[in-house]
C-alpha cells in the first residue's frame, strides 16, 4: 500500500490517496486503453472500461457530486415559475432592466427618482437576468438558483481540498439539502446570493492561511466586499473570523501576516463602499434621493436603517417607521440565547447542529493536541477550524442577543455548519476503525444527531408523518450495522461497516432533505417577503408562533391564503404582525404607520380580511404582480399625457410598483414606508411649474407615515399640498376611458370631492384604479 498525491493547485495542501499496487518488482506497464490506476482521461484506441472508470476513485467523487448537484437543481429550480415575486423588489428590478441609470443606483422607477432602501448588488444581478431572457418570474428568481447551486460547489471544493473528497462531499450534501437555502433559491430576496459571496471568500481565504500570500487574501476581500453590496453590512460578520484565523494562523512572520491583513481590509472598504463614496460625492440634484433614510444618505440608509434598527441596538433607525423588528409575535421577537434552538430556527438550518458541535471540538482538540507534539502554530488544516467557528459564534452571537427582523437571516451559518459537519463525520469514522478505546464516541454522536432529529420531527409531527418513523428505523438499524462487528469480533459480514455508515448518512440528511425537498410545493416555500421552507411557520415563525396558530405549528383553519386571524395580527401568507403596523420591506413590522386594517397587501399579495389586492399572485408568469386593477387608470393617463415627464406622481411604492410593472413612468413618493419625506411639497411644486409632472395619486403606500416628526411632516405637507392646489379627478373619466359602459365604483370619494390629507393617506390601496382608497389629482388645472 503506497500514497499517491493527488495534483494540486498552488497554495494546497497535497493530499495523499492510498493506492493498493500489490507487489511488484516493476512499474506496471498497463493496457493500451486503460486510464491509470490515479485517475485521468483514458487514451488509446480501445477506449476505456465502464468498469475501470466506476473503480477510479476521482471519477467515483465526480459521479456523487454531479448526484448532489443535479438534486439541488432540481429542487431549487422546481416550481419558480409559480412563486410569488416581492411587491416592493419586483418593480424595482423591472426598472432596473430598461434604465442603466436605474441599475446603477438602484432606482425604484426607471428614471431613479428614488433609491431602494437596500443596496442593489443582488438586484443588479436579477436586472441583468431580466435583460437577457425579459421580465418573467423565472428569470427574477433563476439568479437565486443558480447562486445556491454554486454555492454547494464551491463548498464542495474548499472541504475537499481541507479535509478530503469524503468530507467535500458530505459538505455539499449537507449544504444542498439546508431548508432555508432552498426557500431562498425560489425567492426574490437577496440571502441565496449573500451565501454564495461568502462561501467564495471563506475559499479565498483558506487558501491564504495554507500559503500566507497576498493574492487570495485580496481575493477574499473582493468576494467580502460584493458580499456588502448585496446584503450590507451582514457581509461584515466574517471578516473577524477570516482576519483572527489569518493573523493566528497563516504562516510568515506577525507583521508581514498584519500588513497584509490590512491591505485586504482597506480593498474591502472599498468595495464594500465604492457606491456610497460616489453617492455621496454626487451633487444632489444629480443622483436619486435615498431611500430609508430622512438625510438623503445611502449611509444612514445602510449602518441604521438596515442595521441598527433590525437589532435591539439601540436606534430606531434611519427612517421613519424604519426596519425595526416586532416587539413579539413575529420572527425573532424577543433576545434569547436559546434563539438558535428554536423550532422554527433550528427547522430551517440546525438538524445537524450535534454532528457541528462534535467536528468543531474533535478539529480543536487535535490541534491542541498537535501543537504539544511540535507541530507548530501554522497548521492550515486547524486553522480552518479556526475560520469556521468563529464563524459560526460570531453569527450565533449576533442572532441570539439581537431582536433579528427575519428568520431567513440565519441562512449565514449554514456553511459552517455543513463543513463542520462534514468534518466532523469523516473524523469520527476514523476514530470509530481505530483501535482506541474512545472509538465508542462516534456511535454516541451518532446517537445525539439521531434524536435530535426525531425531536424537531416531532414538533412538526402533521408535515410527513411517515419521517419520524423512517429516521428511527434507519438509524437503528445503521447502529446495529456499525456495532455488530465488535459484538460478534470479526465474524461480521465485510459489508456491515460500509452499509451502517451509508445508512447513518442517510438517517441524518432524510429529514432536511424532505423539508427542502419541500419548497417545489407552493404551500411550503414561505411567503414573497419571508422564505422559510417545510411547515414551521410559512414565513412568520414556527411551533406556537401562528397568531391563532396550532401547538404543532401548522396554522388553525382559515389563516391561510391572506385570511385574518381572530386577533388581527395577520395570517401565514397575508399581513404580517404589527407592533404599530408599520410594514418593512421584508415582511417585519416596525413601529409606526398604519394598522392591518388599512388595506396592506398581504406578503403572498393576499388581503387582509379577504380584500383583493392590486398586486399579487396569478398574473403573468405565474406569480406575478396582476396589473390588471390599475390597467383603467394607465390608459386614462397615458391618453392624457402630453410631453410630460413623468405620467403621475403616485405616493407610497405598492401603487408606484403596479403603475411601474405596467409599463408606466411614474414618481414615487414616501419611498417603501410612505414616510420619507421625498418629493417634498416645494419640489412636487417645482415639477408641476416645470410641466414635468400633471397628476398626482394619493391613497396608496405601504402603510402611511411612521412616527418621525420629520417623515411624518414631509408627508402630511405634500398631501395638504396636492389636495388644496390640484384637482380632484372624477373616476368615471378613466373607468369611461377603457369602456364607455363601465360606472363609477360605488362608495368612490374620487367623484371630484377633494379629501383630506388623513383621508388621502387613508386604507392604502384596497381596490386601485378608482375606489375609495386612492384618488387621482390634475394639478395643471388648477395652476
Amino acid at each position: 500500500m503506497v500514497s499517491a498525491r493527488r495534483p494540486q493547485k498552488e497554495g494546497d495542501n497535497p493530499v495523499e490517496t492510498p493506492v493498493d499496487i500489490g507487489k511488484q518488482p516493476h512499474p506496471p506497464t498497463g493496457r493500451p486503453g486503460v486510464p491509470p490506476a490515479t485517475g485521468g482521461p483514458p487514451t488509446g484506441r480501445a477506449g476505456f472500461s465502464a468498469r475501470r472508470l466506476i473503480a477510479d476513485p476521482v471519477w467515483r467523487v465526480r459521479a456523487a457530486l454531479a448526484v448532489i448537484a443535479l438534486w439541488a437543481a432540481t429542487v431549487y429550480a422546481w416550481g419558480i415559475t409559480q412563486v410569488s415575486l416581492h411587491e416592493y423588489y419586483a418593480p424595482a428590478v423591472k426598472s432596473m432592466s430598461v434604465s442603466w441609470r436605474a441599475w446603477f443606483y438602484g432606482g425604484y422607477d426607471p428614471d431613479a427618482s428614488i433609491t431602494l432602501d437596500k443596496l442593489p448588488g443582488a438586484f443588479m444581478i436579477q436586472a441583468l437576468s431580466v435583460r437577457v431572457f425579459g421580465y418573467h418570474t423565472w428569470s427574477v428568481i433563476l439568479p437565486q438558483v443558480l447562486a445556491a447551486v454554486l454555492s454547494v460547489l464551491v463548498l464542495f471544493r474548499l472541504v475537499r481540498r481541507w479535509q478530503g473528497p469524503a468530507a467535500g462531499l458530505l459538505a455539499a450534501a449537507f449544504l444542498a439539502t439546508t431548508p432555508i437555502l432552498a426557500a431562498l433559491a425560489h425567492s426574490q430576496i437577496s440571502d441565496g446570493i449573500l451565501i454564495l459571496f461568502l462561501v467564495l471568500a471563506a475559499d479565498a481565504g483558506s487558501r491564504a492561511l495554507e500559503s500566507g500570500r497576498l493574492q487570495p487574501l485580496l481575493l477574499c476581500a473582493l468576494w467580502i466586499g460584493l458580499a456588502f453590496q448585496t446584503k450590507m453590512a451582514q457581509a461584515w460578520g466574517i471578516v473577524p473570523a477570516i482576519g483572527l484565523a489569518y493573523l493566528f494562523v497563516a504562516p510568515g512572520r506577525l507583521r508581514l501576516r498584519a500588513l497584509r491583513a490590512g491591505a485586504a481590509g482597506l480593498l474591502c472598504l472599498a468595495v464594500s463602499l465604492w457606491q456610497v463614496i460616489l453617492f455621496a460625492l454626487t451633487p444632489v440634484g444629480s443622483r436619486p434621493y435615498a431611500d430609508g433614510s430622512t438625510d438623503n444618505s445611502l449611509l444612514s440608509m445602510i449602518f441604521e436603517y438596515n442595521l441598527s434598527s433590525r437589532f435591539d441596538t439601540g436606534s430606531a433607525g434611519g427612517a421613519a417607521g424604519g426596519g425595526g423588528p416586532s416587539d413579539g409575535g413575529g420572527p425573532g421577537g424577543s433576545s434569547d440565547w436559546l434563539y438558535m434552538l428554536g423550532d422554527s430556527i433550528a427547522s430551517q438550518v440546525g438538524w445537524v447542529y450535534p454532528l457541528a458541535v462534535a467536528g468543531l471540538v474533535l478539529g480543536l482538540v487535535g490541534w491542541r493536541s498537535q501543537r504539544r507534539g511540535g507541530t507548530g502554530r501554522a497548521d492550515a488544516v486547524r486553522g480552518t477550524y479556526l475560520l469556521w467557528g468563529l464563524w459560526l459564534a460570531v453569527h450565533a452571537g449576533a442572532f441570539s442577543t439581537g431582536r433579528v427582523a427575519h428568520e431567513f437571516y440565519v441562512v449565514a451559518v449554514a456553511p459552517p455548519l455543513a463543513a463542520l459537519a462534514a468534518a466532523g463525520a469523516v473524523r469520527l469514522w476514523k476514530l470509530f476503525r481505530s483501535e482506541s478505546r474512545t472509538r465508542w464516541f462516534a456511535p454516541g454522536v451518532l446517537v445525539v444527531e439521531l434524536a435530535w432529529t426525531v425531536y424537531l420531527c416531532g414538533h412538526f409531527s402533521d408535515f410527513r408523518p411517515w419521517l419520524r418513523p423512517a429516521v428511527l428505523a434507519i438509524g437503528a438499524l445503521a447502529l446495529i450495522l456499525l456495532v455488530l462487528p465488535s459484538v460478534l469480533r470479526g465474524r461480521a459480514p465485510r459489508w456491515s461497516l460500509a452499509t451502517g455508515a451509508a445508512l447513518s448518512v442517510t438517517g441524518i440528511l432524510l429529514a432536511p432533505a424532505t423539508w427542502a425537498a419541500s419548497t417545489a410545493d407552493p404551500d411550503y416555500v414561505g411567503s414573497s417577503r419571508a422564505p422559510t421552507a417545510g411547515p414551521a411557520g410559512n414565513g412568520l415563525g414556527g411551533r406556537g408562533q401562528f397568531p391563532g396558530g396550532r401547538g404543532d405549528g401548522l396554522p388553525t383553519a382559515g389563516t391561510r391564503n391572506g385570511q385574518t386571524p381572530p386577533d388581527g395580527q395577520g395570517s401565514t401568507d397575508g399581513q404580517a404582525g404589527t407592533t404599530d403596523g408599520q410594514s418593512t420591506t421584508d415582511g417585519q413590522t416596525g413601529a409606526g404607520g398604519q394598522g392591518s386594517t388599512g388595506g396592506q397587501p398581504g406578503q403572498n399579495g393576499q388581503m387582509p380580511e379577504g380584500g383583493t389586492p392590486p398586486s399579487g399572485g396569478g398574473g403573468p408568469g405565474g406569480g406575478m404582480t396582476d396589473t390588471s386593477r390599475v390597467q383603467p387608470l394607465v390608459d386614462y393617463l397615458n391618453k392624457q399625457r402630453n410631453g410630460e415627464k413623468y405620467a403621475a406622481a403616485v405616493q407610497g411604492s405598492s401603487s408606484a410598483g403596479s403603475f411601474i410593472l405596467a409599463g408606466l413612468d411614474v414618481l414615487p413618493m414616501g419611498g417603501f414606508s410612505g414616510s420619507i419625506p421625498f418629493p417634498s411639497s416645494d419640489y412636487l411644486a417645482e415639477l408641476v411649474e416645470a410641466g414635468k409632472v400633471r397628476f398626482v395619486v394619493l391613497g396608496g403606500g405601504m402603510g402611511g407615515p411612521g412616527p418621525s416628526g420629520t417623515g411624518r411632516e414631509a408627508t402630511t405637507d405634500l398631501q395638504t399640498w396636492v389636495t388644496e392646489q390640484c384637482t380632484a379627478v372624477d373616476s368615471g373619466e378613466y373607468q369611461d376611458s377603457t369602456d364607455e359602459e363601465s360606472s363609477p365604483q360605488e362608495g368612490s370619494s374620487s367623484q371630484g370631492q377633494a379629501q383630506t390629507p388623513d383621508q388621502a393617506q387613508g386604507t392604502g390601496d384596497r381596490d386601485a384604479g378608482g375606489s375609495s382608497s386612492q384618488s387621482l389629482y390634475d394639478c395643471k388645472a388648477s395652476s
